[in-house]
């Protein structure tokens, strides 16, 4: 999708579109247009809107600033608690424990949350 992205001509208003005589046109209907591409790369259940999802994940695992993020996505309010999806090991690997005098932990859970 990069790669499609980044062919879009500046000139063209459509993030989809095609082009006619010389003129860019909206896509028509998009939501017949992504089922069809679905069913074609054999692919079920997946809706368009997840891609802001995998987006938001990827992007703030990889170090992008949560603000530029919320920008990207175009959300006023901290909308990374609906779109943001760290996985249980990624986040139990970010977790620092106190060696000494810290909370006891139940390891039982802790391994429970690595293995999710």
């Amino acid at each position: 999708m990069t790669d499609y992205f980044r062919s879009i001509p500046a000139d063209c208003p459509y993030l989809f579109y095609r082009m006619k005589k010389g003129v860019y046109h909206p896509l028509g209907d998009f939501k017949k247009a992504w089922m069809s591409s679905l069913a074609k790369a054999g692919i079920k259940n997946f809706r368009f809107h997840d891609t802001r999802h995998v987006s938001a994940t990827q992007l703030l695992d990889n170090g992008t600033p949560e603000q530029v993020v919320l920008q990207v996505g175009g959300w006023k309010t901290n909308m990374l608690r609906t779109y943001y999806h760290r996985s249980g090991k990624q986040a139990m690997s970010l977790v620092r424990f106190d060696q000494g005098g810290g909370h006891a932990l139940d390891t039982i859970e802790v391994a429970r949350a690595v293995a999710s």
